[in-house]
């Protein structure tokens, strides 16, 4: 309690000298770090939630473009689909009125056709005709036909009269990843006659996604309903494995249906936004670390500091440059009333003084002066009262000769009238 009462008692007694500047110099650091800690903490809460929002629409429109492909793609291979000559094709193959080496001849002109059909309208792709039994009857592809696909899903599926979209796999022939979208064929009585397949490759899909992340912070992937890894915007090698981390599993290895399914995945250390498409069962993952999106906080941290470090300089600069035109001026003063305390009246406040020190400086100059008259006069003053006084003691001292005068008149009257009464 002492101490503080002492380092009052010194505040209170400084120098304004020293006092203004301290106080405005504290008042502009209080003022702007007050300020820049404001706009640190509203800045950098919207910059949060910029990035994770910008997350959210990065993996909502992909999951978007991608699911309006696959329509699209189904879209494509329906209508190729339903070409006639595919479905006479595979009932000429069920009536079983060719051997197979006929019916895989130029001996077969719907065979022939089938094949050049294919050929020619499948520029981006290779399709095939599968019969009942899963046998390629007819592809753009001569080294498939007469192989089977009994075992594959996308066939299996077909034959129940649904269209399929197959996960992702390699092809043999070309290596690429490919998927395969299969389309039922049905007769006149809606039966399935056979299956139309499309194999396409990924890259169809996903070439346009290549720059998504061009800052190289953060990772954009697609997977299909395996976990196989279809794009990766920062690894390529990975592309065409499954992916590592089992956050995803969850997800991945949940079927969607009719509308894409939108969410987040739960991470102590990424921040993770999905959009997984139907039918295709793909899953669009948009994921970074939150050291990554605190990054430009940091930046911003950095930027803030060194704009509020410039900023208190120039205050401080100024605020002292403010601080001394108000002090200055004051001292002087303090300076010309000590002077004239100690009976110096020859002082007078010259100098440039501005706005209320030059009304103050004025009438400093102006109470020397009346000073100066009031002695004068109480000089003047005191001269008459000598005069008096010194013609007061003359005539004091005349009275006194008069009065021993007087009393020696009255003794000597005294001295006569007793004599005589002596006498008598």
């Amino acid at each position: 309690m002492v101490t503080r009462k002492k380092w009052g008692s010194r505040i209170g007694n400084m120098s304004l000298q020293v006092k203004l500047p301290l106080l405005i110099s504290t008042l502009a650091v209080c003022m702007l770090i007050g300020t820049s800690s404001i706009l640190y903490w509203y800045g950098s809460d919207m910059l949060l939630k910029e990035s994770k929002n910008n997350m959210i629409l990065n993996a909502n429109r992909i999951g978007e473009g991608l699911w309006s492909s696959v329509q699209l793609e189904e879209q494509s291979i329906y209508l190729a689909s339903i070409n006639q000559t595919y479905l006479s094709l595979l009932q000429l193959r069920a009536e079983h009125s060719l051997k197979d080496a006929d019916f895989f001849s130029e001996r077969n002109p719907l065979f022939t056709k089938a094949n050049k059909l294919m050929t020619e309208s499948l520029k981006m792709s290779s399709g095939s005709l599968i019969d009942k039994n899963g046998i390629i009857i007819a592809s753009s592809n001569r080294d498939n036909i007469g192989s089977s696909r009994t075992d594959r899903a996308y066939f299996q599926a077909a034959m129940k009269g649904q269209s399929f979209i197959s996960e992702s796999i390699v092809s043999k022939s070309t290596g690429s990843q490919v998927v395969v979208f299969a389309q039922p064929i049905l007769g006149d009585s809606a039966n399935v006659e056979g299956v139309f397949i499309m194999t396409v490759n990924t890259s169809f899909f996903v070439d346009q996604l290549k720059h998504v992340d061009g800052s190289g912070q953060g990772s954009t992937l697609i997977l299909d309903r395996e976990g196989r890894t279809i794009f990766h915007s920062n690894n390529n090698s990975a592309i065409g494995q499954m992916v590592e981390s089992d956050k995803f599993n969850a997800v991945v290895q949940t079927p969607v249906k009719g509308q894409i399914s939108r969410g987040g995945i739960e991470d102590p250390e990424y921040f993770i936004r999905y959009s997984k498409i139907p039918k295709a069962d793909w899953t669009v993952v948009v994921q970074d670390s939150y050291e990554n999106i605190q990054k430009p906080l940091d930046d911003l941290f950095a930027k803030i500091s060194i704009i509020t470090l410039v900023a208190l300089l120039i205050s401080l600069t100024v605020g002292i440059f403010i601080s001394r035109t108000i002090t200055q001026p004051i001292a002087r003063l303090t300076g010309l009333f000590k002077t004239l305390a100690s009976g110096d009246l020859t002082v007078a406040a010259t100098g440039n003084y501005k706005s209320e020190f030059k009304v103050l400086a004025d009438s400093f100059t102006i109470m020397v002066e009346q000073n100066k008259s009031l002695i004068s006069q109480m000089n003047h003053s005191i001269e008459h009262l000598n005069t008096s006084t010194n013609e007061l003691d003359t005539a004091s001292k005349q009275t006194t000769i008069s009065i021993q005068e007087t009393s020696i008149t009255t003794m000597e009257i005294a001295k006569a009238i007793e004599s005589q009464a002596l006498d008598t």
